[in-house]
Order: C-alpha cells, then structure tokens, then sequence
C-alpha cells in the first residue's frame, strides 16, 4: 500500500510535532530534577553541618560541665589570675618606670636581658626545690623572694638606675619559678583528662583575661587625670605615684597569691615533682 503525498507530509509533520513535544518534556523534567538535586544536596549538607554543630556543642558543654566539677581547678585557675595581674603589672609599667622615674631609657635593654638571664639561670635552682619538698612550697617560697626583693623598689631614688640593676637580678631568679610552676601544677592535675587541650586554651585565656585587667589598674592609678576614660583624651602620668604603683601593687597581689596558695596544698598537689623533665 503506498502512501500519498499528503499523507507522508502530515506523518512527518507529526513527528516533528513529537519530538519537540518529546524536548519540552524532557526540559519540564530537567527544571523539576536540577532544583530537587540541588535541595537533596543542600539538605544533605545542612544534616552534616548540623550534626558537627551538635557533636561541636556537646563536646564543649560536656568539657564545661567538667570544668564545673573539678573544683581544684578552678581554684588553681583564680590562683592563676591573680597571680598573673601581679606579674603583668611591673611589665606593663617598666617602660614608664625606667623612662620617667630612674631616667635611664637607653638600659632598657639591659634590664630586661638582666630578668630574663637571671631566670633561666635559676630555673635548676626552683627545680630542685620542686623535687625536695613540693612544686607548690617551690612556687610560694619564689612568691616570698620576690616580694623581699621587688620591695626595695620603693626606696630608690629618682634617676638613680644602679641599684634597680640588683633588683632585675634577684626578681628575674625568684620569677624563674613563678612562670613555670603553675603550668606544671595544671599538667598534674588534668593528666588524666579528656580535654586537656580545653584546659591549657583556659589558662592562655585567664592569662590575657589578668593582662587586659592589669592594663586598666595600672594606667588608672598612674593618671594624674581620668579624662581618658570618659572622652578617650591624653593624660600625663603622675610621676611620684608611679613608683608606688609599680612596686606595692603587684607585691600587694603577690602576698595574696602566697596567702591563698595552700588551698592547693589541701587537695593532694603537694606532690614531689621537678620542674623540668630532664634531671
């Protein structure tokens, strides 16, 4: 039977009516599945991000939670900071006390190297301390050295630079020990915990917590006005309270942290341990 050309010209009109309705469809079902895909997959990654989220935050809440029961700590943690606000006192206010008061800026350097030299050289010395009596009798008995020594501050007189270079000297032995010991005391106290990196992320914390709180003490009791507080104006300093300042502030806090230290003593970290691991 063969066809008539009408006939074969309507059937090939018809099927170029087919494929492109066949296109069209094809094209529905693309711009109905391209933005299903794209919610599967958005959905999918919000389920991860929400699941690492939660794992993220029980995590920290059941670090906080033994933060909260481990009472030693968090003694040993406000021991730390009030400690560490005696010792960021004299190094926030050093430039301005050898400056102004002793006139010797040009042995700044000397001072400083003078502290930390003496400080390594007397960290043997607070190591065996450390392993004949206790870490915690080491770090106190430091505290007592200090104080005797940085007391004498007080009484040098103005310009006269000589004698603070004794005081660098014995200060910078006795602190030898003051840095080091409370990291020691964490270290006993967390070794069997779970989240000892959390611990040592909340003593860096506390350390720039008494740093930010040394700052403001030390520049307001320096000032010999407080407009800088209000409008955020210059103030001069006030030459003769700043040895004062520099010198009884952070003995006054150092005595606090001698006074409070044997609470450490009450809960088993009186142990013999040295200071360094090597012997």
């Amino acid at each position: 039977m063969k066809l008539t050309k009408e006939e074969i010209e309507h059937l090939n009109k018809n099927s170029k009516t087919y494929d492109e309705s066949l296109s069209q469809l094809w094209l529905v079902a693309l711009l109905f599945m391209v933005p299903s895909l794209i919610a599967v997959n958005l959905s999918s990654s919000k389920i991860a991000l929400i699941s690492s989220s939660q794992l993220y935050i029980s995590q920290k809440t059941k670090f906080l939670l033994n933060v909260i029961k481990n009472r030693v700590f968090l003694k040993l943690l406000f021991i730390y900071l009030i400690n560490s606000i005696g010792v960021a006192i004299p190094a926030l206010l050093i430039r301005f006390y050898v400056e102004y008061y002793l006139l010797a800026l040009g042995e700044m350097g000397n001072f400083l190297g003078l502290y930390f030299l003496s400080a390594i050289i007397g960290i043997p010395f607070w190591n065996n301390i450390a392993k004949r009596f206790s870490i915690i009798k080491a770090w106190r008995f430091s505290i007592a050295l200090s104080v005797v020594i940085f007391i004498f501050t007080a009484l040098i007189s103005r310009g006269d630079s000589k004698i603070f270079y004794f005081i660098c000297l014995f200060s910078g032995f006795a602190m030898g020990c003051d840095l080091i010991a409370p990291q020691i005391i964490l270290t006993t106290l967390i070794y069997k915990e779970e989240f000892k990196a959390s611990y040592f992320a909340m003593f860096s914390f506390v350390a720039k917590l008494a740093l930010a709180i040394a700052t403001f003490i030390s520049f307001a009791l320096i000032a010999k006005d407080y407009s800088w507080l209000i409008d955020g104006g210059k103030s001069t300093i006030n030459i003769d309270i700043l040895p004062i300042v520099y010198c009884l502030a952070p003995c006054l806090i150092k005595i606090i942290t001698f006074l409070i230290l044997p609470v450490l003593e009450k809960n088993n970290l009186s142990i013999k341990k040295p200071l360094m691991i090597a012997n």
